[in-house]
């Protein structure tokens, strides 16, 4: 069994202190993204651990923190293959101090260089005015979702949901808002045949298509975001069961979680 498996099994079995030491220790030589990462997991269950001592956290909103925690440490594990490690950034390749060094270039080919820098040099300040990289840390404000039942789309039955807030200093950044669902603190898994709404876990979620911010200071209420009840994979019951579930939201900017909503409770009679 790998280092990967293993540490897949801890979080299958609820060990996710464990599963957080044992990825921790793996990567922390090997990291430095990936190990500030890992010790931000490890802060978060420990202020998950204390709220729970301290009976400031219902057992249904704690379980869906460590939910959130084990689908962090998951994606984690998903980046830390092998060749991943290999071609991450920041990795130094081996230097053969051995080889002969090459030939100096001709005077001809010297001013060939020199005129190709200064192109280059032109060329990097040219984009570095008109596709200026964010210079200020984005930041990011989330109020809870906002969710209509029962709305009638292609004689289908839809819940639409939208996410209030505000991004400021992150024009030209992607974007993405994704809605995942809980029942009993636990991820649903999605449908055997379902396409289109379930994450890369396998389990039921929502979301934005991924676009870019067109300015500095951008409102998220024009996006709705839609799922159809039967893609909840909830028992049938000819409607006499009504279930109750859970959602949040979670936003990623350039592919980076960077902010979570607190949890909504919804009920479906199904």
């Amino acid at each position: 069994m790998t280092i990967i498996d293993r540490i897949k099994d801890l979080v299958a079995e609820g060990e996710t202190e464990k599963s957080i030491d044992e990825l921790l220790n793996y990567v922390k030589t090997q990291d430095n993204e990936l190990t500030d990462r890992i010790i931000l997991l490890k802060s978060r269950m420990h202020d998950l651990n204390d709220a729970i001592h301290s009976g400031t956290i219902n057992d249904t909103e704690a379980s869906i923190q460590r939910a959130k925690i084990n689908e962090s440490i998951l994606r984690i594990l998903h980046n830390i293959t092998p060749s991943y490690l290999e071609s991450r950034p920041g990795k130094q390749k081996q230097r053969n101090f051995n080889q002969s060094s090459p030939p100096s270039p001709s005077g001809k080919s010297r001013n060939w260089l020199i005129l190709f820098g200064v192109i280059a040099v032109l060329i990097i300040g040219y984009f570095a005015i008109n596709e200026s990289p964010i210079t200020t840390a984005p930041e990011v404000k989330l109020e809870l979702p906002v969710f209509k039942h029962n709305v009638v789309l292609n004689s289908d039955y839809w819940m639409e949901i939208k996410v209030p807030g505000t991004i400021s200093e992150a024009k030209g950044s992607k974007c993405q808002l994704v809605v995942r669902f809980l029942s009993k603190g636990q991820f649903i898994p999605a449908r055997l045949d379902e396409v289109s709404y379930k994450d890369w876990q396998g389990n039921v979620a929502a979301g934005t298509e991924p676009f870019i911010i067109p300015s500095n200071k951008y409102q998220l209420e024009e996006h709705i975001i839609r799922i159809p009840y039967r893609s909840f994979n909830l028992p049938e019951s000819g409607g006499q069961t009504t279930h109750t579930l859970h959602l949040y939201a979670e936003l990623f900017l350039n592919d980076l979680s960077v902010k979570l909503t607190p949890s909504q409770t919804f009920y479906v009679t199904w």
